[in-house]
């Protein structure tokens, strides 16, 4: 059996690493608008 500290940890990673990624997602789409919101 997987220790449960080390599937924590990995479970946090993971979340860490999709946050990230929903941030730069949310990032690159203000990027999008922004020349939008300029005209």
């Amino acid at each position: 059996m997987i220790p449960k500290i080390l599937t924590h940890s990995l479970l946090i990673h993971k979340y860490k690493k999709q946050r990230d990624l929903i941030k730069e997602f949310q990032v690159s789409n203000n990027f999008i608008k922004a020349p939008s919101l300029l005209l």
